[in-house]
């Protein structure tokens, strides 16, 4: 589990990283926290092993959360064993780590798979444009105006990715950082390089089958959020 947060909101990623601690479900590594550190190095990594804490060069504001991502996974990925990634925000907690590792354990397989609950629109055209209004740095005088996707996995519910995956994103971080930069939406930017990678989706018909609780779970339960049926018998080869 990676919990990516900002250096403002370090107690709170603290705090989600002690109750996944706190479970000591056996083959579920301790919570990784991630954070921007915009004047460190580019080139430096500093990691402290005491809060299991990594600082990486990028911006630490709402904005910077693509390339955050983006390079956490990529740096990931120079592991000479990289371990599937479950990227998680930091208001996460676990739920039934159990039905985790069951999903894990069928994404353990060569060819890139993601997994995730799915965020639906109509055509890229219908994308929320204006979402992070109000959430931005430097942003909130104007809207989002590159390319989007029409479905992605909800960065508020949190995904998986399986080794294959987090290699691709390896790739992409070389190939396509300039991409990563017009970005605004960390989910939506994701999701894209994995569809441009031919990945495997497995859509989740609720964030609950990831073994977490999370804001965007409660607010699925209470029907703000909701994906057309329609969506998974179009994709009935990729469901769990």
């Amino acid at each position: 589990p990676v919990i990516t947060s900002c250096r403002h909101r370090l107690c709170n990623a603290q705090a989600a990283q002690e109750a996944f601690q706190s479970q000591k479900v056996h083959g579920v590594l301790k919570p990784l926290i991630v954070v921007g550190q915009k004047y460190q190095a580019d080139w430096a990594i500093d990691y402290d092993p005491h809060l299991h804490l990594l600082r990486i060069s990028v911006d630490d504001a709402y904005e910077g959360l693509p390339a955050k991502v983006v390079s956490m996974i990529a740096l990931i990925a120079l592991l000479p064993d990289p371990p599937l990634l479950l990227k998680l925000d930091d208001d996460a907690r676990p739920g039934n780590l159990k039905q985790l590792k069951s999903l894990a354990s069928r994404l353990n397989q060569p060819t890139p798979i993601a997994a995730g609950y799915p965020i639906v629109t109509p055509t890229p055209l219908d994308l929320d444009r204006a979402w992070h209004l109000g959430k931005s740095r430097r942003a909130n005088k104007r809207i989002f105006c590159s390319i989007g996707t029409r479905e992605w996995l909800s960065g508020g519910a949190g995904y998986i990715l399986n080794t294959s995956a987090v290699r691709l994103i390896n790739e992409f971080w070389l190939h396509t950082w300039d991409f990563v930069n017009t970005m605004l939406y960390e989910d939506v930017c994701l999701s894209m390089l994995l569809q441009a990678g031919d990945v495997q989706f497995q859509w989740l018909r609720h964030p609950g089958e990831l073994g977490l609780q999370s804001e965007r779970q409660e607010e699925v339960d209470q029907g703000q959020w909701s994906v057309p049926e329609t969506f998974f018998h179009q994709h009935h080869d990729y469901q769990t």
